[in-house]
């Protein structure tokens, strides 16, 4: 999405801890003359101060780990500007499942990621198995009730939500910030 909009002439800004694919990026840059483009690792690596019309993630957040996850939606809707337009896709655990199901299940993928990332387990896993294994993908479940109190509370109250489905039930969030209306007493 980077680059369609860049090729519009928009500032635009983009963030990925892997470092392969923001040298892929530049290298996609570099081939057209666009404006300068912003390529940073890290949300924390923007100005502190700089606001956007849109945000967009999508089938990003769903590989990182739910508290973590929240935390950088907080910090995305802390970037849209007044007015702005914020993306995003999160997985969610749909109805209908027991407790005893979402535990278990979870405990299982906990201990798969646990055996696939340690070295020697890993080994000894793929060993066993007699082949190799396509590393285990951590799918993260987002309480769909709290994200919508926190889009609420930091000012976005025109919220619209598709459902997606990738193997796993998710929603694609499209969020607009309200525009500031100044208090009745300060006519």
């Amino acid at each position: 999405l980077l680059l369609p909009l860049a090729e519009r002439g928009l500032e635009v800004s983009g963030v990925d801890i892997s470092e392969s694919m923001l040298s892929l990026t530049r290298k996609h840059l570099a081939s057209h003359a666009f404006e300068p483009v912003t390529l940073v690792q890290s949300l924390d690596a923007l100005p502190e101060d700089k606001r956007y019309d849109f945000v967009h993630t999508f089938i990003t957040l769903q590989h990182v780990p739910v508290k973590l996850g929240l935390s950088i939606i907080e910090k995305l809707m802390s970037r849209v500007a007044e007015s702005g337009i914020l993306v995003f896709h999160v997985t969610y655990f749909a109805g209908g499942e027991s407790i005893i199901r979402r535990a278990t299940a979870r405990l299982i993928n906990m201990l798969k990621f646990v055996v696939l990332r340690v070295g020697v387990l890993r080994s000894l896993y793929r060993l066993l198995r007699g082949r190799d294994m396509v590393p285990v993908i951590l799918m993260g479940n987002y309480p769909l009730s709290q994200i919508f109190s926190m889009l609420s509370d930091a000012g976005f109250n025109s919220v619209h939500v598709r459902h997606s489905e990738h193997g796993y039930k998710g929603v694609v969030v499209l969020a607009q910030r309200s525009q500031s209306v100044p208090h009745p007493e300060a006519f």
